[in-house]
């Protein structure tokens, strides 16, 4: 019939519907990358260098008694931010498995591949505890205990005592340094401490730490030995990612190398970069 719509006529339907399902899943999958500054709204190609300006801090000046006074000398900094990583993610459908399975592996490829890249985002974003600012650490890394009140209120008290904005903050754990340190001490647990109906053992309710939200990743990093978690407090500004956003999933034959089938394949492009790094804390625990 003149109005049916065939494949060609669909297709860039598909290819928006298969985005909106990998960039969904990267939002949704990701934990740590949803807390840091996202600048992927102007990101667009290879090499592409995002600019964030930092401002300087204003400070205070006397005004003689003959009206003189010596004005600040104000010199804003720029980080960059550069899309220099290049990863991807296929698999390869065999004709013959697609024609005899009643699952088509590249139906939830879409979403697979968005949690996985959202994966490897935080990941790379925990590999830079290393670019914590000086005196932004605490805890022992060669001789680690477990995550406790302590460590949490010295991790705090290393933003406050430096005037850093204490909205926007959020703990990046491991689960080790919840379940097995946090969760041992009394007071963080018993119901009538915490102000809740249940015993948070009995419910498993994942509470605020010193009134910022806790998120559990097993992307945070372990190094050394013996083995020493880098739990993160991270202020929102302190880190800047961006990536691609008008990503494409390719789907190609394999028949051309000798084998029927296809190949499903999605890129990303994406950088991300240390952009305050006074304004974030590395908390060492007990692996």
């Amino acid at each position: 019939m003149a109005n049916d719509f065939d494949n060609s006529a669909l297709n860039s339907t598909v290819k928006e519907l298969w985005d909106e399902k990998l960039e969904d899943a990267r939002y949704a999958k990701g934990v740590i990358m949803n807390r840091v500054s996202n600048k992927s709204g102007i990101a667009s190609k290879k090499g592409d260098i995002i600019h964030v300006t930092i401002n300087q801090r204003y400070t205070v000046g006397t005004i003689a008694a003959d009206g003189s006074f010596t004005p600040q000398n104000y010199t804003p900094t720029t980080v960059d931010v550069t899309l220099n990583q290049w990863e991807q993610i296929a698999i390869r459908i065999l004709d013959r498995a697609e024609a005899q399975s009643f699952w088509n592996p590249d139906s939830k490829f879409p979403s697979d591949a968005g949690a996985a890249f959202a994966a490897r985002y935080d990941a790379q974003i925990a590999a830079l505890h290393s670019s914590v600012g000086a005196g932004n650490s605490v805890g022992s890394a060669t001789g680690p205990a477990a995550f406790d009140k302590t460590l949490a209120q010295e991790a705090v008290l290393r933003l406050a005592s430096t005037n850093i904005p204490l909205e926007e903050l959020s703990w990046c754990l491991h689960p080790t340094a919840y379940y097995a340190g946090l969760l041992n001490e009394a007071q963080l647990t018993q119901a009538d401490s915490m102000g809740v109906s249940k015993n948070v053992l009995t419910t498993g309710y994942v509470f605020p730490l010193l009134g910022f939200p806790v998120y559990l990743s097993t992307n945070i990093v372990e190094t050394g030995t013996p083995a020493v978690k880098k739990n993160l407090l991270l202020h929102k500004s302190a880190i800047a990612i961006a990536w691609q956003k008008d990503v494409v999933i390719d789907r190609g034959s394999t028949v051309g190398s000798g084998i029927a089938g296809q190949m499903v394949l999605a890129q990303s492009l994406y950088g991300q970069s240390v952009i305050r790094s006074d304004h974030f804390v590395v908390i060492n625990s007990l692996a």
